[in-house]
């Protein structure tokens, strides 16, 4: 498996995947961040060269930056690969100098919150009702 930046051609295959995603409008958003200067979106590839998963980063500016969405295909999903991308996209924002990541996640997301805890992440506070059938938990990870 490999983290890429995303590139046109990964699209196509990213657009099934994003429409999973609760209130993610794949079709406007996946394009954006691959050609806004300020958002990056990078692919997991697998070793077929399948494109798997992608998450979406937004730099606040040279030392911050926030994950909007990470989304795994439905056959890849429960077999670590989230944890791999995250991985790897943390390793790359720290080759970057980023400092601090901030993220939100659905309260009842036990899997999301799960990964996110597991990998340094911390909750500081709740958005009530931020989402029109759910709260959002705030969570950030600072590199040391």
């Amino acid at each position: 498996m490999i983290v890429k930046e995303a590139e046109e051609q990964d699209i196509p295959a990213l657009l099934e995947i994003g429409k999973r995603l609760p209130g993610f409008k794949a079709e406007t958003e996946l394009p954006f961040y691959l050609d806004t200067l300020g958002f990056e979106l990078y692919v997991l590839e697998d070793d077929d060269k399948k494109d798997i998963g992608f998450l979406c980063l937004r730099l606040e500016d040279d030392t911050e930056a926030e994950i909007d969405d990470i989304a795994i295909s439905q056959e890849e999903e429960g077999k670590g690969k989230a944890d791999f991308l995250l991985k790897e996209v943390l390793r790359e924002c720290a080759l970057k100098g980023v400092k601090k990541i901030y993220l939100e996640v659905r309260s009842h997301n036990s899997r999301a919150i799960k990964l996110y805890e597991r990998n340094g992440f911390v909750a500081y506070r709740t958005r009530k009702r931020y989402y029109p059938d759910d709260d959002a938990l705030c969570y950030s990870r600072e590199e040391k």
